[in-house]
């Protein structure tokens, strides 16, 4: 006869399982017979201490007493963190800014000596005084004179011209 270690190991798997629940058996009868005790006792208390209350659970409420509860501990959290920020003076920050105040007056003197030149000035027929620039900007400087009619413009612009030419000298090697 030879030896089957296979059928001997499913022989005691058998016999330890068959013992375990001829002997855990009643007790895990008895402990599902507690958990159902446990349950309707459970219900019980639910049932008395929720007497009275409304089906509406308020969240604003709960919300309330929890934020209640807990603004002690963030009111010391942040006074704590309030006074662990160092004091800052006008000393501290001045270094700062002077360096700031440099940078700016430096930036208008790049912008001033960066200007642009007057190219040519004219005054248009609405009397507004109009100044174009080295590099073709035109600008409106507002008004200068009265707003003139076409043909006064003309005589005008004529006038002005005549009174730019030189004068002639009189006298002179006649």
């Amino acid at each position: 006869m030879s030896f089957d270690g296979k059928a001997l190991g499913e022989e005691i798997v058998k016999a330890v399982r068959s013992h375990v629940e001829k002997k855990l058996g009643p007790v895990l009868e008895r402990l599902d017979r507690a958990d159902q005790r446990f349950d309707r006792l459970d219900n019980r208390i639910d049932a008395i201490a929720l007497r009275g209350v409304t089906n509406v659970v308020d969240e604003t409420a709960i919300v309330s007493r929890a934020i209640n509860a807990v603004r002690p501990y963030i009111d010391e959290r942040v006074q704590e963190a309030v006074a662990a920020i160092p004091a800052i003076t006008v000393d501290d920050v001045r270094p700062m800014i002077e360096s700031e105040v440099a940078a700016a007056v430096t930036k208008l003197k790049v912008e001033k000596s960066a200007s642009r030149r007057v190219a040519s000035i004219t005054i248009n027929r609405s009397g507004v005084l109009i100044a174009e620039t080295d590099d073709g900007e035109y600008r409106n400087l507002g008004p200068v004179a009265e707003p003139q009619s076409q043909a006064h413009w003309f005589d005008d612009a004529i006038t002005l011209g005549v009174r730019a030419l030189p004068a002639p000298s009189i006298g002179q090697g006649v």
